[in-house]
């Protein structure tokens, strides 16, 4: 029974926010799938906001920020990555990091067609830090919280990988209670059997397996993000080494912004969503330059 909790929960929250206007679109995209949500902001000449989810994670994880940034964007997109959430798998198969990033590509190309804020949490970070590296014309601002790409040792990585590929309820069940600050009551227990059948996913357990072997994101692409950059961190960061930090304050070009903040833990949508955006909407107004007319 618990085990149809988790999707059901999913189910439960798109349906919510397509109550509230947002477009829940299963589109085409050359051959391919791709599942996201759509919703159109208040501010007409607003920038387009992208939210990348993380390892394991869905678009439905950014369902309580997703109406507080379109107060201030001209268009939120939310992206399911393929085979997680209600992404479909592309007809190839699971993608590796560089497949997703190709896939991203795309997608922006079919729905926006110009630069956009990227914004992505933990694996979601990484994606955003080397797409913008790779595509700077195609990213006005980067804003990664809690990311991962920090290269680490085989221990660090090793331990960190243990409870994404642990493959039991337990494993499932601490990685929930590890993402927030205080996890809320009942909910890794109730959860933790559809958590353990998210992370057994093709399209996840791809992405887990080749996180173990591939190295992460390097010096040089960090330091070539010379759009407006933006790195939230938790100060009780649980799931990521917290000297992932120390890379990117070292590499990342000195006009960018690197706070560590109280109460944020490695997912700050889930728990702080209006301080979040409100953080994200500050620096966006300090550093976003209009687009030419």
């Amino acid at each position: 029974m618990r085990e149809h909790l988790f999707p059901l929960a999913m189910e439960l929250l798109r349906r919510q926010l397509v109550l509230g206007g947002v477009k829940s679109v299963l589109a085409d995209l050359d051959g391919d799938q791709i599942h996201y949500f759509d919703l159109a902001g208040k501010n007409r000449g607003g920038p387009t906001v992208v939210l990348i989810h993380g390892l394991g994670s869905s678009a439905a994880g950014w369902s309580r920020v997703i109406f507080p940034f379109a107060k201030s964007a001209g268009r939120v997109l939310v992206p399911d990555m393929p085979g997680s959430g209600f992404g479909p798998l592309p007809r190839s198969g699971p993608l590796g990091f560089d497949g997703l990033l190709e896939f991203v590509d795309r997608f922006l190309e079919a729905k926006v067609g110009g630069p956009v804020v990227m914004i992505g949490n933990s694996l979601g970070g990484a994606l955003v830090a080397r797409f913008a590296a790779r595509h700077p014309k195609k990213v006005r601002a980067a804003v990664l919280v809690a990311p991962a790409g920090a290269p680490l040792g085989p221990d660090k990585l090793k331990q960190t990988l243990t409870i994404y590929a642990d493959g039991t309820e337990h494993g499932a069940r601490e990685l929930m209670r590890r993402v927030y600050v205080r996890p809320p009551p009942l909910l890794p227990t109730l959860f933790a059997p559809g958590m353990r059948n998210q992370l057994a996913r093709p399209g996840v357990a791809k992405l887990i397996e080749e996180a173990s072997r591939v190295e992460g994101l390097a010096p040089d692409e960090v330091r070539a993000l010379s759009m407006p950059t933006l790195l939230l961190w938790g100060g009780q960061e649980k799931v990521l080494p917290f000297e992932g930090i120390d890379f990117f304050r070292q590499h990342l070009p000195s006009s960018a912004e690197i706070n560590v903040i109280d109460g944020f833990g490695h997912c700050p949508q889930l728990e702080r969503p209006r301080q979040l955006v409100g953080m994200i909407d500050s620096f966006l107004r300090r550093r976003l330059d209009p687009l030419p007319a």
